[in-house]
């Protein structure tokens, strides 16, 4: 019944607890896995610690990668402002070169 009543109500509130919600899910995996990960490593030195190593800089090193990746540069808003910056720099820019022409 819960899940009926949300799905009815398409408010602009309603829609943005569910962008919340999706950005939650996705955050709290890529977040907390690694951290899991990073709690259970080895204690003793040797060759599986050093790859061990390894491993947790790579993940903990791409977590603002892939933040940034999914809620900056695919997100469809921060493509359409960029689309238009770059349209207006490219007219901005042909005009200045036909008046230089003439």
């Amino acid at each position: 019944v819960l899940i009926t009543k949300l799905r009815s109500a398409n408010t602009v509130e309603t829609r943005q607890y569910r962008k919340a919600a999706k950005a939650l899910l996705v955050l709290i995996p890529l977040f907390g896995i690694t951290y899991l990960v990073v709690l259970a490593g080895p204690s003793e030195s040797g060759v599986m610690s050093n790859m061990f190593a390894v491993v947790r800089a790579l993940l903990l090193s791409t977590q603002g990668f892939a933040v940034s990746l999914f809620y900056c540069f695919l997100n469809s808003e921060v493509r359409n402002t960029l689309r238009h910056h770059i349209s207006t720099w490219r007219d901005e820019r042909n005009i200045q070169l036909n008046q230089s022409r003439r």
